[in-house]
């Protein structure tokens, strides 16, 4: 019996790119549905307000993961840029007393533990963006 593993590394290795590619694709699936929940979210937040009823979208995260969930979806935030943002999407800021100091903590931490990083500066305030730890690249094939 003759194996050709040529012919099979050759397969494994196309293999290996599809699966490559599907992932890249879901991962970009994930970022467009999370931009298009959070624009439904905001929109719920607003169609409630004329109603008189309350919707919390991000009523079950902590301030670290909305936070996170944000950097993931992507953007620079400044510490003043991601409570505006916060509080388009719905999330609760009023349930913190000092939300703006709590956010900075957050942005402290979270470069600490290289999950976001220094991305320059806007409007003479420091903006921070999702690093590799936050939001790992999918690796490309090294033939």
């Amino acid at each position: 019996m003759n194996i050709d593993h040529k012919a099979i590394f050759e397969q494994l290795k196309a293999d290996i790119e599809q699966r490559r590619e599907q992932l890249r694709q879901c991962l970009q699936d994930q970022q467009r549905l999370n931009k298009e929940i959070s624009s439904l979210e905001h929109s719920a937040v607003g169609l409630a307000g004329l109603l008189g009823e309350e919707y919390t979208p991000e009523d079950d995260l902590s301030l670290t993961e909305a936070i996170i969930k944000t950097f993931v979806e992507g953007g620079d935030y400044s510490v003043v840029e991601m409570k505006a943002k916060l509080d388009a999407r719905g999330y609760d800021i009023r349930r913190h007393t000092n939300v703006l100091a709590s956010i900075h903590s957050i942005f402290k931490r979270l470069t600490e533990q290289d999950k976001i990083k220094h991305a320059g500066q806007r409007a003479a305030k420091p903006v921070y963006r999702a690093t590799e730890q936050l939001i790992p690249p999918v690796p490309k094939p090294e033939y």
